[in-house]
């Protein structure tokens, strides 16, 4: 999963933003100040609120924001299956042309066609 291209979480933490009333200069700040590692910059940040590819943010960078302003990822492992009114996941029995074509979708490399 590629949290930088994940627009749910984009929204979640431009709301968590709004909700604090913290600007993006805010978040830069905090960021540089509790972990200057993590090299969030002000261009990178913009960028990335806007939807642009170019904006360099890494999966790292995305999960130690949302984890700073207490927005909680989980993944979940199998596919949603509803029995009797519950949602449950269920790791579905072995396909190997479905992986094949998943694995071609996600790890292909950008020269091949």
């Amino acid at each position: 999963m590629n949290l930088a291209k994940n627009p749910v979480i984009r929204e979640a933490l431009k709301n968590r933003w709004s909700e604090l009333d913290l600007k993006n200069a805010d978040v830069i700040r905090d960021a540089s100040e509790r972990s200057p590692e993590m090299k969030i910059t002000y261009d990178r940040l913009s960028k990335w609120l806007k939807g642009s590819k170019l904006h360099n943010l890494t999966d790292i960078q995305i999960l130690w924001l949302c984890v700073r302003y207490h927005v909680p990822i989980s993944i979940n492992i199998g596919e949603p299956v509803l029995t009797d009114g519950k949602l449950t996941y269920v790791v579905p029995k072995y396909n190997e042309l479905e992986a094949l074509k998943t694995l071609k979708i996600l790890f292909h490399k950008k020269d091949e066609k």
